[in-house]
């Protein structure tokens, strides 16, 4: 019987495998070996977008080109052997990339552009213009559930993001950051967090 049952989940992978590959591999920069894919909420040119080896995105995520046509033919680039969990939402107008072997919760939010508001100008809910600049996540960090990374941010290698924290600075390698918006609490030393 466990045997069977085994069977049955390498072919049920298989078969994920195949129908990520089908769905998405034409429509895409890149799509990595045994990348796969859950259900998409939303993918706007999906043609800026990379993925790597043994990448997994989760259902419900949105992979958004913010200006499609204008900068870097890749504009959100996610690294090899990432982990994203449910609900993931990335908007990017000049460039989003998330290193390898990133840990990413469910909901969160990443962004590289802000709206403008101009009490002079247009109102704001008809105002095309962003006020945009890369974020960069590098290797091996983590990022809690509902979390947010605001434009221009860096986050450094093996750091960790708290759940609900609100990231508009960047953050030094081996941080633990939280809160709203985040600040530096704890260091990742030896494999493990310290306060």
């Amino acid at each position: 019987m466990t045997q069977l049952l085994s069977i049955f989940n390498k072919l049920g992978y298989a078969y994920r495998l195949l129908k990520t590959r089908m769905r998405w591999g034409w429509r895409l920069a890149a799509l990595g070996r045994r990348a796969l894919l859950g259900r998409c909420r939303l993918a706007v040119n999906p043609g800026t977008i990379f993925l790597g080896d043994h990448c997994f995105l989760s259902d419900d995520w949105a992979l958004v080109d913010l200006a499609p046509g204008h900068g870097d033919p890749v504009k959100i680039r996610i690294g090899h052997w990432c982990r994203i969990q449910h609900d993931f939402q990335c908007n990017a107008a000049v460039g989003v990339e998330i290193g390898d072997h990133t840990l990413i919760a469910p909901r969160v939010f990443i962004t590289d552009s802000d709206h403008v508001v101009d009490p002079a100008g247009e109102p704001t809910s008809l105002n095309q213009n962003l006020v945009s600049s890369a974020v960069v996540i590098e290797h091996d960090c983590w990022i809690g559930v509902n979390a947010v990374i605001l434009k221009g941010v860096r986050i450094g290698h093996h750091s960790i993001v708290a759940a609900n924290a609100v990231v508009t600075s960047d953050v030094e390698p081996f941080s633990i950051v939280g809160g709203v918006p985040a600040k530096v609490i704890g260091k990742v030393k030896n494999g493990t967090p310290q306060k």
